[in-house]
């Protein structure tokens, strides 16, 4: 059985990054370039974004008993077997793990999105 608080609690967490990024979402490449702190901040948030996201699904698949991964987009792939995911949003998960540290325009596009209630459906 999933823990349903902590699922929770986790996207909470994100829908507050979100929020934090949204500050930025009009940050030209050059700005982003040349200063350091909108690097820091953007950087740093996308990381908790995405160790958000690979809790969340760890504590899924450990709570449901699917396989185990082997890496962390093998991860996304878990669920995506399990029809926990789709298609796009597996796709952009795994870009985001496989990427190497990518420019501000490219980390946008892939950065996943989906709602609270898709991911709630998905796991009671």
């Amino acid at each position: 059985m999933v823990d349903e608080a902590l699922i929770l609690r986790k996207l909470s967490e994100l829908d507050q990054y979100c929020s934090q990024l949204k500050e930025y979402e009009n940050t030209t490449s050059d700005q982003y370039s040349d200063d350091w702190k909108i690097q820091r901040i953007i950087e740093r948030t996308l990381q908790m974004m995405i160790e958000t996201c690979a809790d969340i699904a760890g504590h899924i698949i450990a709570d449901m008993g699917f396989r185990i991964p082997t890496s962390y987009a093998d991860t996304f792939k878990v669920l995506l077997e399990e029809k926990i995911l789709d298609r796009k949003l597996y796709a952009n998960l795994k870009l985001i793990y496989k990427a190497p540290a990518c420019p501000i325009k490219e980390t946008r596009r892939h950065v996943p999105h989906c709602s609270r209630n898709q991911i709630q459906a998905k796991v009671k």
